[in-house]
């Protein structure tokens, strides 16, 4: 399940004579002759412990150049499950994930033909932004960014469409001088998946072509802001929180990969954003109880102060009641002698 996949670079998927029987035997003429050569992904011609002529069966699902057998990709498949259940994984990103090839990005073409896209050609409509759209690796609505790869198709550009996805929502397109989507530079062509929505197609296609509608917006409306949620600002800070997120775990995902040298765990990125998040949670808690405790002692100061006064001015009330009265010319008056005695 964890080896790497020989690719080949072919004209066009659908033009590939290993792809999914889209040679002469698909179109009815004879039965598909035999695959002869090794399994990519157990290393061997038979499938021993195959429990049907249909598991043991090589087939060439995608564009890689070397074949697969039925059973060990099924076993694949459910391996792509079982990561989506531990990484808590959307139902969508999963089946895209299972029915993508990993290596060339082509649709996983068991039985069939594979269906040809309704043109050949596309203008790339970024609506506003930063005037790129990041190209898939997988066709999936998920924003995580795993599922997006370093290049883009910028606004304007032409694309050559090479395949589309069983919802008609996404399309793998080709971009030749490709840009990087967050630093300079081009590669001389990048292949992806995008959304039709970011797709302008030729007028006679778009008047006769019917797409489905969108199962989220687009990243950006018309004036360049996100997430085309004009009325929802609340939505659009928190879109952009994630999208801040997910550049983040994108950049680190990519200086791990063309920079071996630096201690970058770009798995664990994830794990330490959670850590992260609960140490502020925690920080926060404690500057709570912190200001909480300041609150108690200020309000027992205050409290000692007032008694004090209280305490004072009763003191004070006490010492006048007992001092004796002033007689008229400001002297204290004296009780008269008794008569006999000297004065």
């Amino acid at each position: 399940v964890g080896l790497k996949w020989h690719r080949v670079s072919s004209p066009s998927c659908c033009d590939s004579p290993r792809n999914a029987m889209t040679s002469s035997a698909s179109a009815g003429d004879s039965a598909p002759e035999p695959v002869v050569g090794e399994c990519r992904l157990c290393l061997d011609s038979v499938l021993d412990d195959a429990k049907t002529e249909e598991e043991g069966r090589l087939t060439f699902p995608c564009s890689c150049s070397a074949p697969v057998h039925i059973g060990c990709l099924v076993r694949w498949q459910e391996a792509q499950g079982e990561r989506a259940v531990e990484e808590q994984r959307s139902i969508d990103e999963y089946v895209a994930r299972a029915s993508t090839c990993e290596v060339c990005g082509a649709r996983l073409v068991t039985d069939g033909v594979r269906p040809r896209p309704l043109a050949t050609s596309a203008i790339c409509r970024a609506h506003g932004g930063i005037g790129k759209v990041a190209l898939r690796r997988v066709p999936t609505v998920s924003r995580a960014s795993r599922n997006f790869s370093e290049f883009a198709a910028v606004e304007g550009q032409e694309l050559e469409i090479i395949e589309q996805d069983t919802s008609g929502e996404f399309y793998r397109v080709r971009a030749l001088k490709a840009q990087r989507y967050r630093e300079e530079g081009t590669v001389s062509v990048a292949e992806g998946w995008i959304r039709h929505i970011y797709l302008e197609w030729p007028k006679e296609v778009a008047a006769t072509a019917s797409m489905p509608a969108p199962r989220m917006p687009a990243a950006f409306d018309a004036s360049g802001r996100g997430p085309g949620l004009e009325e929802d600002d609340e939505v659009g800070e928190e879109w952009e929180e994630g999208e801040e997120e997910e550049a983040e775990v994108h950049d680190l995902e990519l200086e791990a990969e063309t920079q071996p040298d630096v201690e970058v765990e770009a798995e664990n990125v994830v794990e330490v954003r959670a850590e992260n998040v609960v140490e502020e949670e925690a920080e926060d808690d404690v500057e709570e109880d912190t200001e909480g405790q300041e609150e108690e002692e200020t309000d027992k100061e205050e409290s000692e102060e007032e008694a004090e006064e209280a305490e004072q001015e009763g003191a004070g009330a006490t010492r006048q009641a007992a001092e004796p009265p002033e007689g008229e010319n400001g002297r204290t008056s004296r009780q008269a002698r008794p008569l006999g005695l000297a004065a």
